[in-house]
Order: structure tokens, then sequence, then C-alpha cells
């Protein structure tokens, strides 16, 4: 039994229109698995989240681009078979993570990532590391804002008083998948306020162990501005020979 998690479509360059609305097609053991991821809007250097997880002996996987003028057109199709080494038909990146090319040959357009398991062990969605270091006001929206932070749901941090050029230390370290959501949000009497979204990016482009910054910026469906910076690191985690997940 192979387990497959599609993580991801990267955008590297369109054929010839500006924009492409490619979708993915799964099966598992011969038969298409639920309905196609997509189509979606893409222009070169998007990203979409696929999160699917497919696990059979044989898991076929397709890139499709939709043309309502005639035909779809096929990128390509993948197999991952049972007892089968995913490198022998994708490709591995600097942070250890697989991706197929679409299509095969020629000049690549499109990467999507994916993570395998055997059967019986641990799927490992749970796959990086990320640290949330400390954030500053900017620009606060109110006199006083009383902010906390949400990773994939879940408040890790907050609500905490801030003004306009404070800085506070978080120090939260925590495992999350390789789709992962962090808002920023504010704790308000009548309804809280969102200030913002950082979806992680995923593959060679990322700086693995970097300290990175991220601003979020609400200055729309709000009364006022908000600008906060964000500092944090995140770290991939690697499959040892056994393909088990490596600490952080």
């Amino acid at each position: 039994m192979v387990q497959v998690y599609l993580s991801a479509l990267e955008c590297i360059r369109t054929k010839i229109e500006i924009k492409e609305e490619p979708y993915v097609l799964t099966a598992v053991d011969g038969v298409q698995y639920g309905c196609a991821l997509g189509p979606y809007d893409m222009r070169r250097g998007d990203t979409v989240y696929l999160e699917r997880h497919l696990q059979g002996r044989e898991i076929g996987i397709s890139l499709m681009e939709e043309d309502k003028m005639s035909s779809d057109e096929c990128y390509g199709t993948y197999s991952l078979v049972e007892g089968e080494s995913p490198d022998a038909v994708g490709s591995i990146d600097s942070s250890g993570q697989h991706f197929f090319n679409f299509p095969r040959t020629g000049k690549t357009r499109y990467k999507l990532y994916f993570l395998v398991a055997a059967d019986h062990s641990n799927f490992g969605i749970n796959t990086n590391c990320l640290y949330l270091w400390r954030i500053r006001c900017n620009d606060a929206q109110q006199s006083t804002d009383h902010v906390y932070i949400k990773v994939n749901g879940e408040t890790l941090w907050g609500p905490t008083r801030m003004k306009t050029g404070d800085e506070e230390q978080i120090g939260v370290r925590t495992d999350i998948p390789i789709t992962s959501s962090i808002q920023l949000w504010e704790e308000d009497s009548r309804k809280d306020d969102f200030f913002g979204e950082l979806r992680l990016v995923i593959g060679e482009h990322f700086p693995t162990g970097a300290l990175l910054t991220h601003r979020f910026s609400a200055d729309k469906g709000i009364a006022g501005d908000a600008a906060y910076t964000l500092y944090y690191t995140a770290k991939w985690r690697r499959m040892n020979s056994r393909r088990e997940w490596q600490p952080c």
C-alpha cells in the first residue's frame, strides 16, 4: 500500500497565455478518485494548495489544462506504484520534498509537490517546524490593539495589548503541515478583526532555517490602519533512509 499527500501546485511558466486554468485528476487502483482539483486560475509564480490524501496500490496523477474552445490538454500523467521508489518517477528539491514536472520534457511549466509514505508508517502531515520569534506593531488600528495569532485555526499566542512601535517576544514553536495558515487577529467586543494571513511558501524557493519576516496589513474592511511585522523561522523536516521523519 502506498500513501500520497498532494500538497501544492506551482506554476513555473505558462505555455502561451498569460493565465491558464490547470486542474489535477487523481486515480486510485485505476479508478478516478473524487472530483478534479481545480481548475485554478494561475499565472507564472502562482501556487495553489491541494491538500489531498490518497491511498492504494497504484496512484495516478494527471495535470490537465482547461480549454473552453476545444478539448482540454493533458500535460502528463505519473503513477506511484506499491514497492517502487517515488524517486524513479519524480524529482526531489533542496528541501527534501518530492515533486513532478508537468510536462515531462521541455521547459518546466508546473511543479506538483507531494509526500509519500509506506503502509503503517507515520504519514507525516506534520512535516515542518515553525518558530514564531517576535512581532512588531508598525501601525496600530486603535490606540491599543489586542492582537493574537492563529496557526491552522488554533490560537497559539495572545491576545496581547500592543500600541504603535511596540515589539513583543512570542517564543512559540510548533509542528505544522506543509500547507500552513498563520493568521493575525485583533480581539474586539463586537467582532474580531482579521489583520491578514501568511501561507508558507513551499519548495526550493523557501530559505530553510533563515529568519524571515511577514507584514500583516489590513486597510480594507476595518476601521483604521493595521500593520504588523512577524519574525519567524520555518524548517522543513527530512526523511531518513527508513522513511521516518527526522526531528527538527
